[in-house]
């Protein structure tokens, strides 16, 4: 049996709700890529042999647990602890035969593979695996300061821009009243260098310059 994809889109989270990405299924240590978690309430879809056929009948899985520092995420907890973080998921599969495994989960291109898979060795032919970490992942957010002021009520508009002008993020924050604001936003930064970010409301422009350190 082949590893299922799971095509259908699901939300994602990156700073603006709305944002739509269409994860795909990757059988890690076989057809692996460096995209390879999401940044919430993950589930491990299956698991496979080093082949990357499928193990489980029917794919009776159950869903990971993201924990950080041993604390657990949950589905509507804040994401801005994620930025720069050390993530672990953890699940128990139930297997028919021993053999050694790599779990399945869904894609983002917002996380990356910070140490390779960890495959687990299953010595009775029958049973339940015991929750165990399979992998880590490291968040490639980083958490930005923005100060801006508005003189009078606005939407308000945040694009993060590399040293060569290209944009590597955009939010938007919706309508501001006039006043000071500090406010802490993640965008996804893979390289240390300098950014630009750019705040714009209505007809008011404002760029800080920021030295990026991952």
């Amino acid at each position: 049996m082949a590893y299922p994809c799971f095509n259908e889109p699901r939300i994602g989270y990156l700073s603006n709700p709305t944002v739509i990405y269409p994860p795909t299924g990757q059988a890690l240590g076989t057809a692996a890529t460096e995209d390879i978690a999401r940044l919430h309430n993950e589930r491990i879809d299956g698991v496979v042999d080093p082949m990357g056929r499928g193990a489980l009948a029917g794919f009776r899985t159950t869903p990971a647990t993201m924990t950080l520092s041993g604390e657990t995420i949950g589905n509507n907890e804040s994401r801005m602890a994620l930025a720069s973080s050390q993530i672990t998921i953890s699940a128990g599969f139930t297997v028919e035969s021993g053999g050694r495994f790599s779990a399945i989960i869904n894609s983002s291109p917002f996380m990356k593979r910070s140490t390779k898979p960890s495959r687990e060795e299953v010595e009775k032919p029958v049973g339940k695996l015991p929750s165990k970490t399979l992998f880590s992942v490291k968040a490639i957010f980083n958490m930005l300061n923005i100060n801006y002021s508005l003189s009078e009520s606005a939407p308000v508009i945040v694009s993060l821009f590399d040293i060569n002008g290209a944009l590597r993020g955009r939010i938007s924050l919706g309508v501001k009243d006039a006043g000071n604001y500090n406010e802490n936003h993640m965008f996804p930064i893979q390289i240390n260098g300098i950014y630009y970010l750019e705040v714009q409301a209505g007809k008011y422009h404002q760029k800080q310059k920021l030295l990026v350190l991952k």
